[in-house]
């Protein structure tokens, strides 16, 4: 079965995000981040890091939390994917 990994973000260091996403990359299917309402640049730099690859990109007008955040990454890697879920802190 294939692995999805969802990743939550908010206006995360782009340098530490884009090497946690380029390890992710070779181990796992799919990426997901979940943007939790970060600035323009955060948003524009993670759409064009997602075109590179395997990485879907999840957009929230505004910070929903953690908890809302990851629903909407698993609600995503269940239809796109049918992937199982796993989830680890």
């Amino acid at each position: 079965a294939a692995v999805c990994a969802v990743v939550v973000t908010y206006n995360p260091e782009r340098s530490v995000l884009g090497a946690a996403l380029d390890a992710l990359a070779r181990q796992v299917a799919a990426i997901v981040v979940v943007d939790n309402g970060s600035d323009r640049t955060t948003t524009h730099w993670l759409s064009e890091y997602a075109r590179q690859g395997t990485t879907h990109l999840i957009p929230l007008a505004e910070n929903f939390g953690l908890g809302i955040a990851h629903n909407r990454g698993i609600e995503w890697a269940r239809s796109s994917m049918d992937a199982p879920v796993f989830f680890s802190e």
